[in-house]
């Protein structure tokens, strides 16, 4: 049987992290916005970036002024 191996980008690693390990949804977007940015706006990047948005009042934490 042939072993499936796959890497993965070390900002998808940190997204995944920040989404379901830390859930600091703020630390969350940017490092998915840089994903986004390096992928050439990929859709499915595009589609994940305003809910880890809009999860971050969830967290109790408060935006940098000015983001």
């Amino acid at each position: 049987m042939a072993e499936n191996s796959r890497e993965y980008d070390p900002l998808y690693i940190a997204f995944i992290w920040h989404f379901n390990g830390d859930r600091d949804y703020f630390e969350c977007h940017e490092v998915l916005e840089e994903l986004w940015l390096q992928e050439n706006h990929d859709l499915l990047y595009q589609g994940l970036l305003p809910d880890c948005r809009r999860l971050v009042p969830f967290t109790g934490m408060e935006t940098p002024a000015g983001r």
